[in-house]
């Protein structure tokens, strides 16, 4: 089994708004926010359920990034500095000082594998509600 490791997956989300300065803002985002941003920029309003989240906020006043939002994927789960692999082998990583994420921490930090674990299952649960309930 293949799986994209952080290094791979982290990549810059560039937005062009014509008058906007560039700025450089640093929050976890997702392609899933690509959407409601776009959307909200061209001022279309929508019923449509979305997991992600509108960036205009963000881009207006980068202070108010949510620096701690968890970012999901099919088998994994980043929040803050720690990247938890849920499959093929759980491992979790230390992104700080191990972006290739070569020192499995999964069994010396059990605390922060239940906690993104419970997150993870959380978010998934209520996504699932949301979208079918």
């Amino acid at each position: 089994h293949f799986y994209a490791s952080y290094i791979v997956t982290r990549v810059p989300l560039i937005i062009y708004i014509p008058g906007a300065k560039p700025k450089s803002i640093d929050a976890p985002v997702a392609l899933m926010d690509v959407m409601p941003t776009i959307l909200s920029l061209v001022d279309v309003k929508t019923n449509i359920s979305m997991q992600g989240i509108n960036l205009v906020p963000t881009i207006k006043n980068p202070k108010s990034a949510d620096k701690s939002r968890a970012i999901l994927g099919d088998s994994y789960i980043i929040k803050e500095n720690w990247r938890l692999l849920l499959y093929p082998t759980m491992q979790l990583s230390d992104l700080r000082y191990d972006r290739n994420e070569s020192n499995n921490l999964a069994f010396e930090r059990q605390d922060k594998v239940k906690e993104l674990i419970n997150e993870y299952n959380d978010f998934t649960i209520k996504s699932h509600l949301k979208n079918n309930g």
